[in-house]
C-alpha cells in the first residue's frame, strides 16, 4: 500500500508538509523536531491511502497504533508471501502474533529520530531534554508510561505485549538508577531483556 500523508497545521488548518514517509523523518528534520511527539504539538496527520483519503491522527498515541499496524501487516504479508512460495508448508500461521509482539516492544519507528543518531529511540532523545535532567521528573514520566500498559490491559492490544512493553519501562527504570540517575539507551533495555534465561513456551 502506497501512503501520502499531509501534515496540518491546526491553528490555520494549512497543509505544512507532505511525504510518503510514515517514519516522517524528512518532515522532523525540515520542521527542526526532534521527535515525533513533538509534531503534534500543533499539527495533526491526513493520510491518504492509495489515492483515498481516509486516515486522520491527532495525537501521538494514534500515530504509534498506526506505526505499530503498518509493521504487523507488514510481518503477516512476508509470512504470508513465504507460505504461498512453498516453504514451510506445514507450519501453521502462529509466528505472526509473536512478531508483533517483539516488533511492537522493540519497534524501529523509535529509532533514528536525530540525524547521526540511529541508535537513539524516543525515550533516549527524551532523556536528555533540559525539562528531564531532574531525576525525580524524568523517573516520574517513565513510572507513567509503566503505568499507561498496566492500565490498558486487556482494552486495546495483546495482553501479552502490553505487559511486555510495561516490563521495559520498568527495566529502563532500573538500569536508569544503577547508572546513577544518567542516560542511558533503550538498547541497554533491550540487550539485557534478550540477555535473560529462556522462558517456557517461548514467552521472552
Amino acid at each position: 500500500m502506497k501512503y501520502v500523508i499531509d501534515v496540518i497545521d491546526c491553528k490555520r488548518d494549512y497543509r505544512v508538509a507532505t511525504t510518503t514517509d510514515p517514519l516522517l523523518l524528512n518532515v522532523l528534520n525540515d520542521l527542526k523536531l526532534a521527535a515525533v511527539s513533538e509534531l503534534f504539538i500543533g499539527h495533526n496527520l491526513s493520510i491518504s491511502v492509495n489515492g483515498r483519503q481516509d486516515i486522520a491522527l491527532s495525537n501521538f498515541e494514534d500515530y504509534e497504533s498506526w506505526i505499530v499496524g503498518l509493521e504487523r501487516w507488514s510481518a503477516w504479508q512476508s509470512d504470508i508471501e513465504e507460505k504461498m512460495t512453498g516453504k514451510d508448508l506445514a507450519e501453521p500461521l502462529i509466528e505472526t502474533a509473536q512478531i508483533g509482539v517483539s516488533s511492537a516492544v522493540d519497534p524501529s519507528h523509535y529509532r533514528g529520530m536525530l540525524a547521526g543518531l540511529p541508535d537513539y529511540g524516543w525515550i533516549d532523545i527524551e532523556s536528555r531534554k533540559a525539562k528531564y535532567k531532574d531525576p525525580v521528573v524524568f523517573l516520574g514520566a517513565v513510572d507513567l508510561q509503566e503505568s499507561k500498559y498496566m492500565e490498558r490491559l486487556g482494552k486495546k492490544d495483546d495482553p501479552l505485549q502490553e505487559r511486555k512493553k510495561s516490563l521495559f519501562y520498568k527495566m529502563y527504570a532500573i538500569l536508569y538508577m544503577e547508572n546513577g540517575c544518567l542516560p542511558i539507551k533503550a538498547n541497554e533495555v533491550h540487550k539485557w531483556i534478550a540477555a535473560m534465561p529462556a522462558m517456557p513456551h517461548k514467552t521472552m
